[in-house]
Formats: C-alpha cells, structure tokens, sequence
C-alpha cells in the first residue's frame, strides 16, 4: 500500500480527479449553472417566437392570395360560360360546375369555398355583370388585411400600376 505525500489526506485521490482535477477536464467544475441555462432557454424562446410570428404571416398572406387566385379562376370560367352561352351569365356559382354547350364538365373544377371555409359570395349584377367576394377570416364586411373583403372588382386595387413606355 502507498503513503500519502505530505500535505494530502488519507483516501485523497492523487492529481485531484475527485474534484474535478486533471483527469475530468483541467481543473473546471462540469455541467452548466441554472442562470447558464435559463438564460439559453429565454433565447430559444424568443427565437421560437418570431419565427412563428413570421410563419403565421406568412400563412394569412397565402390565403389571401389563394382567395384572389381563386376568385381570378372563377372570373375565366364565367367567361367561358358566358362564350358558350351566348353571352349568359350563371344564376349561381354552382352552375359553372354544370354540363353546358362544349363543357360535359362545366367551366370550373377548384372549390367553392373560400380559404376559410366559407362559401364565395356571388351576386348578379344588371345586364352581364357580377360580383364575387369573400368576406376574409373575420367573415364580416370591411376589415384589414386577413380579415378584409376581397372581391372581383376591387381585388388588385392595391398593386402597383403598370409603368406605360
């Protein structure tokens, strides 16, 4: 059995391994302290946030460009309607997706519903106009920006002009 040196105590373990010594590491203390990871878990929190903060605004837009995409198909099939009708336009929106002259399928195969859910409005206008609108998230009149109408005639009131040369 070996002596301890002078200066150590009995079961001491040698270059100080029991403390955190040579052997675990170069003489620094493991692990991390509670403040250390508080303060990490706070900054993946806050990451977390503005990242679906920024998803969330992403997703609203879609659904406002899908209801004006949509809104856009139903406005070329009720022209085409119109083409194979002589000039008619349908009583209801449903009507697009009827049998008529050239068309065993109708005019228009995407959904009736708006990104929300609910059914697009369609209104008959005088002589051969109409309108189609969904009221927005909200499905309330007026509104802004998610929760805004869009509607056939007033959906790219808000692009930029194009630039005439």
């Amino acid at each position: 059995m070996r002596e301890n040196s002078p200066g150590t105590t009995p079961g001491a373990a040698v270059g100080g391994a029991a403390r955190g010594g040579a052997a675990c590491g170069g003489g620094a203390e493991r692990g991390f302290s509670l403040v250390e990871l508080l303060v990490v878990i706070t900054i993946i929190g806050i990451l977390a946030t503005a990242v679906t903060v920024k998803v969330f605004g992403a997703l609203a837009q879609a659904r406002i460009t899908k209801a004006k995409d949509t809104i856009a198909e139903m406005k070329k099939g009720i022209g085409m309607y119109q083409i194979a009708t002589n000039g008619k336009i349908p009583e209801s929106l449903q009507a697009l997706r009827e049998a008529i002259p050239g068309y065993p399928d109708g005019v228009f195969e995407g959904s009736l519903k708006d990104p929300w859910g609910r059914e697009f409005e369609y209104e008959r206008l005088t002589g051969s106009k109409y309108k189609i609108t969904t009221l927005g998230r909200d499905g309330q009149p007026g509104g802004e920006e998610e929760d805004a109408d869009i509607d056939s005639d007033s959906m790219y009131e808000d692009a930029e002009p194009e630039k005439t040369e």
